[in-house]
């Protein structure tokens, strides 16, 4: 009886061995035939830059890819119009242009490598949440891509020609990251923005971009407009360049960048090494609220233009 026992449990054992074999097996050739399959760089699209832009029906969609053909082919580098490719889709939402892609052009889209994000000024105005609701779910999607209002259209920002040797995309991102550098923007990565759109504070902000003036035919140039703020998810001011300066003083968030300065014996073009900003507030007589700012400067004079020594004292500024 023992014996048999065992013999039963053993040959339970071996069924048990058996059945997970097989399943391993089917799951290790579904997973070869599906998810684990890889696809090639040419029948990738490889976003690098994304506008939206509000439609009367929907939205449209603008993207900026690198072109592997070109970029591959041994081509002349120096014209960014063989290694960039440019498409627009429309839909009644981002998700639905989107979807379009591999029937449209038979790549199969990659959204990790997207370096910016703009909205197109008339979306902002109107909303943005079901714009980005896409940017949150799509799981290969980017969530530290620079963001930024476009001055009026997204899609005008992502057809100029920039005439750069790197990827229209990889120029904005460095204008943008530069600017946030120099005191001229406010430079803010998507996850930042709807963390303070959603969660901290409801209310957000973003720089806004257009381009340069330039004569018909000419290459343009990337230009910082101001900041966008918002609130309730809607665009609802926008701020100048040298309000932008302030703002990025008084939340101490300025690095480095230049100020120009007229003294009472000259002129000063002054290099930002450091900044420290503190704000004490008071009550005032008519019982209302005053604020008593002290921004400390840590500078180099690079330039300056009048006589005397050139040294700078409080009274210049």
């Amino acid at each position: 009886m023992i014996e048999d026992l065992y013999y039963r449990v053993k040959d339970k054992r071996i069924k048990a061995a058996s059945a997970v074999f097989v399943l391993f097996c089917v799951l290790l050739q579904s997973a070869g035939c599906g998810a684990v399959r890889g696809v090639e760089l040419s029948r990738r699209l490889i976003v690098e830059a994304i506008g939206i832009d509000l439609a009367d029906e929907g939205v449209t969609v603008t993207l900026q890819a690198l072109d592997t053909h070109a970029a591959g082919g041994g081509e002349d580098p120096n014209s960014a119009g063989e290694v960039t490719k440019r498409c627009r889709f429309s839909g009644e939402t981002v998700g639905q242009a989107l979807s379009q892609i591999e029937s449209s052009t038979g790549l199969y889209p990659l959204y990790s490598q997207a370096r910016v994000l703009f909205l197109g000024r008339r979306l902002a105005e109107n909303g943005v949440n079901e714009a980005l609701d896409f940017f949150l779910r799509e799981y290969n999607a980017r969530s530290d891509i620079l963001l930024a209002v476009a001055e009026d259209t997204a899609e005008a920002l992502l057809f100029a020609e920039l005439g750069e040797a790197a990827p229209d995309a990889q120029v904005w991102e460095d204008a943008l990251l530069c600017g946030g550098e120099n005191g001229d923007t406010a430079a803010v990565k998507l996850y930042r923005f709807m963390n303070l759109l959603y969660t901290e504070t409801d209310t957000a902000f973003c720089p806004v971009m257009g381009l340069e003036d330039a004569p018909e035919g000419e290459t343009k140039a990337p230009a910082m407009r101001g900041t966008a703020f918002f609130t309730a998810q809607k665009m609802r001011f926008m701020v100048d360049p040298a309000l932008t300066r302030g703002a990025l003083f008084l939340t101490d968030s300025f690095r480095r960048g230049a100020l120009s300065v007229t003294g009472q014996t000259g002129k000063y073009t002054l290099r930002v090494i450091a900044s420290d900003t503190k704000i004490k507030t008071r009550r005032t007589d008519d019982a209302g609220f005053g604020f008593h700012i002290t921004v400390a400067l840590r500078c180099d004079i690079t330039e300056y233009a009048g006589g005397g020594s050139g040294l700078l004292t409080a009274a210049d500024l």
